[in-house]
């Protein structure tokens, strides 16, 4: 899963994309969270990337994948991409009323947060 991932270009793209709208000026992560904006290019992307790590985070409350080895090889992507898009997901759950969207990612990364790596 791992190597797959490093392999997939639509979620390096998505991450970039992210990582821009971070650092933009003109820009923000936030309106894309909009519900007329719900199949914009670059709603897509976000939303690629956090479904991305949202099942890797239900993979990981499963025992599906080992959660030190993830945190291992991906705690600075995880941490800092959930971090950069967390206005999203904030607009995303208001405007769709629906407090649940992303939160096995949000609690990993709340977990991983409290116990850093070394």
């Amino acid at each position: 899963m791992i190597l797959q991932t490093r392999q997939d270009d639509l979620l390096s793209k998505s991450l970039r994309k992210i990582q821009e709208l971070h650092h933009a000026a003109e820009d923000n992560i936030r309106r894309y969270g909009s519900v007329d904006l719900n199949t914009h290019d670059t709603t897509v992307c976000i939303r690629y990337a956090l479904n991305h790590y949202e099942f890797v985070a239900i993979g990981i409350d499963a025992g599906i994948y080992d959660e030190q080895m993830i945190k291992n090889a991906s705690y600075s992507t995880i941490t800092k991409m959930y971090e950069r898009a967390a206005p999203f997901i904030e607009h995303v759950r208001t405007a769709h009323s629906t407090p649940t969207y992303f939160q096995a990612l949000e609690a990993l990364v709340k977990r991983w947060k409290e116990k850093p790596l070394v």
